[in-house]
């Protein structure tokens, strides 16, 4: 189960973060890391936005782009590995007490026989002693006969 989840991580991670944004134009095929260029990033939110929220000037364009790029990448790409992470452990531990519960099953299991074992030879040699010390119809009565109810002091009138 652990490299089955592993497995479907992974392929959550590579389906929302290259395959989505890739069909959704998050990547750029002009660079060469496939990342938004700072011009690209300022002239994609000048298009949309319907303003220049990017101002040409050093500090807030920089400010600008990296807001940009903490959310449309940082932001998803956190998410997904806290989420993984977080579905990896809880899987390790289900993993850990389903193991446990099928080796304390199969103890419980192996027990019950022991005793079922222990109580079928315990009376064969029960029989066998009735046999041993009364005669055959004798025995055969006192088996099947109920047992009585003993008298005790306090159950007397």
């Amino acid at each position: 189960p652990f490299a089955q989840t592993l497995e479907i991580i992974a392929l959550a991670f590579a389906t929302f973060m290259i395959i989505v944004p890739l069909v959704g134009g998050g990547w750029s095929y002009d660079t060469e890391w496939g990342l938004y260029s700072n011009e690209q990033i300022r002239n994609y939110l000048r298009k949309y936005q319907g303003m220049d929220v990017c101002p040409p000037s050093t500090t807030n364009s920089v400010f600008c782009t990296l807001n940009y790029r903490m959310v449309v990448y940082g932001i998803p790409g956190i998410v997904i590995c806290v989420m993984a992470l977080a579905v990896i452990i809880v899987s390790f531990f289900v993993s850990r007490a389903n193991r446990k519960a099928f080796v304390n099953k199969k103890i419980i299991e192996a027990f019950t026989k022991q005793r079922e074992e222990s109580m079928r030879k315990q009376k064969k040699e029960s029989h066998d002693l009735l046999y041993s010390i009364f005669p055959k119809p004798v025995a055969r009565h006192l088996m099947h006969k109920e047992p009585r109810k003993h008298i005790t002091s306090g159950s007397l009138p």
